[in-house]
C-alpha cells in the first residue's frame, strides 16, 4: 500500500488534523493511521509539505471537508 495522508478541518478543537498513513497495518489488514494535530496554519502547511516530500500523496475524497 502506498504512503498516503488525508486532511480534515475542525474537528472538535483541533483546528487542522492530518491523518497519514505509512505502510504500517492493524492486525486484520486494515492500514494504521497516525494523527497529528496543529492549532496554526504555518505548522500545519510545513507538515504537509514535509509528507509531501517523503513521497505521501494527498487521498482525494476521503475524510476531507
Amino acid at each position: 500500500m502506498n504512503k498516503n495522508f488525508f486532511i480534515q478541518y475542525n474537528i472538535g478543537k483541533a483546528k487542522y488534523v492530518v491523518n497519514y498513513h505509512e505502510g504500517r497495518t492493524h492486525k486484520d489488514g486494515s492500514p494504521f493511521y497516525e494523527i497529528a494535530i496543529f492549532k496554526n496554519k504555518k505548522d500545519f502547511n510545513k507538515f504537509v509539505r514535509d509528507l509531501e516530500k517523503q513521497g505521501y500523496g494527498e487521498k482525494q475524497g476521503y475524510g476531507n471537508t
